[in-house]
């Protein structure tokens, strides 16, 4: 089964992220919870992106029904 997740939480966390976490030299990961109309859960966008001088990439993006296990969240 190919999981699609929504571009436009994809791109709410990018441009509004509720919480910014910075990761490995360069990379940040971008966290915003939102609500899934399909499952009927709250869930956990996080996209990990890297940055240099000249550019941002967009490394991977995976969601989560885990909010607890990141930054403290609750459902």
């Amino acid at each position: 089964m190919v999981q699609r997740i929504d571009p436009t939480a994809a791109e709410m966390a990018i441009a509004a992220p509720e919480f910014v976490v910075p990761d490995e030299p360069a990379r940040e990961v971008h966290m915003r919870r939102y609500f899934d109309g399909s499952t009927g859960s709250r869930m956990l966008i996080r996209v990990v992106i890297e940055e240099t001088a000249t550019e941002r990439v967009v490394v991977t993006v995976y969601e989560t029904s885990k909010l607890r296990k990141y930054q403290g969240l609750t459902p």
